[in-house]
């Protein structure tokens, strides 16, 4: 099934509250609840990270790598050397695509082809 293309005009006149209750409305779509994210648990972003070591295992070139999760090969180059380290953010995405590569790689894909239909 094809997705419906976005009216950023009527999403423009709507407010907070209507885009709130549209989402919850929608079958696709998770909304947490104010107790969820209240319940949310920071994280430290782990220390350090061995970048190399997660490329290796997945089979991955640094072309590779860099391609499909979006890091340009210099900045792969220069954690992997250990010159440069990932910010705590990168680092999180870094643990993530280490435990699900798969997952991020279709979360990954479906946004690309969501811009290619919008």
């Amino acid at each position: 099934m094809k997705k419906r293309e976005t009216d950023w005009n009527k999403l423009k006149r709507m407010s907070e509250t209507e885009i709130e209750r549209k989402a919850i409305e929608d079958d696709d779509s998770y909304v947490a609840t104010r107790e969820e994210l209240m319940n949310f648990k920071s994280i430290e972003p782990v220390k350090k990270i061995n970048v190399k070591e997660i490329r290796e295992k997945m089979g991955f070139s640094q072309h590779r790598f860099s391609a499909v999760f979006g890091f340009s090969m210099r900045t792969l180059q220069e954690w992997e050397q250990g010159r440069r380290e990932p910010n705590g953010a990168v680092r999180n995405f870094l643990k993530v695509i280490a435990r699900n590569p798969k997952a991020v790689q279709h979360a990954l894909l479906n946004e690309i082809e969501d811009e290619k239909d919008g």
